[in-house]
C-alpha cells in the first residue's frame, strides 16, 4: 500500500485518480507536473505526461467558483498555446471508473498517434519529476 502513496496529491480525489491510474496499466503520469514554455513556468498540471505534452486535471468543487473557473479556462488556454491538451477528469468520472480509464487511455493513444510517440510507460516520463 505505501508504493502507492505520493506526497504531491493535494486532494484526497486526486490520489483516487492517480491510484487508478497507476493500477490500470496506462502509462504513469508526473504529478503536479510545471510545464514551462519559453523559459517561463506556465502552469502546474495535476498529472502530466511531458513527452506527449498531456495533462490530466482534476477539477472538484473549488473549480466551479466562477472567478477559479475562469483562471481555469485561462490556464488552460495558455497550455493550450504551447501546444498542450488537457484532458479534464470529475467527481462524475470517479464514480465510473473503467469509463473514466478508458477515456483517459484513448486520449493519451489518439495523443501519441499525432505526436508519433509510442505509448509505453518509459517513454512517456521524462522530464522533472
Amino acid at each position: 500500500m505505501l508504493a502507492l502513496c505520493d506526497w504531491r496529491a493535494e486532494s484526497p480525489p486526486e490520489s483516487h485518480v492517480r491510484v487508478h491510474i497507476r493500477k490500470s496499466g496506462l502509462p504513469r503520469p508526473i504529478p503536479q507536473y510545471v510545464v514551462e514554455s519559453g523559459g517561463y513556468q506556465i502552469a502546474r498540471v495535476d498529472f502530466g505526461w511531458p513527452k506527449l505534452r498531456f495533462a490530466a486535471e482534476y477539477d472538484g468543487q473549488w473549480h466551479a467558483d466562477r472567478a477559479q473557473l475562469a483562471d481555469d479556462r485561462d490556464r488552460i488556454k495558455a497550455l493550450q498555446r504551447a501546444g498542450w491538451h488537457v484532458h479534464p477528469v470529475t467527481n462524475r468520472d470517479l464514480r465510473n471508473v473503467p469509463r473514466m480509464l478508458a477515456e483517459l487511455g484513448a486520449a493519451l493513444s489518439r495523443r501519441a498517434t499525432e505526436l508519433g510517440v509510442p505509448l509505453g510507460r518509459s517513454h512517456l516520463r521524462s522530464g522533472r519529476q
